[in-house]
C-alpha cells in the first residue's frame, strides 16, 4: 500500500470538525485508483463514526438511495 499518512490526517481533521460546537462540519470525498488504501482508511476511521455517510455508488441514484436512511439534524 502506498503512503496514506496525508490522507489519514485529512480524514481525522474532517471527522474532528463534526464535533465543533456551532460550526458546520467539513465534507470529504476520497477518489483514487484501485488498491490505494481507500477501504482500509475508511474501515479504520470512518465506519466507527456515527456522523459519516459512506457509499460505494456515487451516482445520483446511489447517493439518494443510501442517504434516505440518514437522520435529519
Amino acid at each position: 500500500m502506498v503512503s496514506v499518512e496525508p490522507i489519514e490526517t485529512i480524514i481525522k481533521t474532517v471527522l474532528a470538525s463534526g464535533r465543533l460546537k456551532d460550526e458546520r462540519p467539513l465534507s470529504c470525498i476520497i477518489v483514487a485508483p484501485v488498491e490505494c488504501g481507500k477501504t482500509s482508511i475508511i474501515r479504520k476511521y470512518c465506519l466507527k463514526a456515527e456522523n459519516v455517510f459512506y457509499t460505494t455508488d456515487a451516482t445520483a441514484y446511489g447517493i439518494i438511495r443510501d442517504s434516505n436512511q440518514l437522520k435529519p439534524t
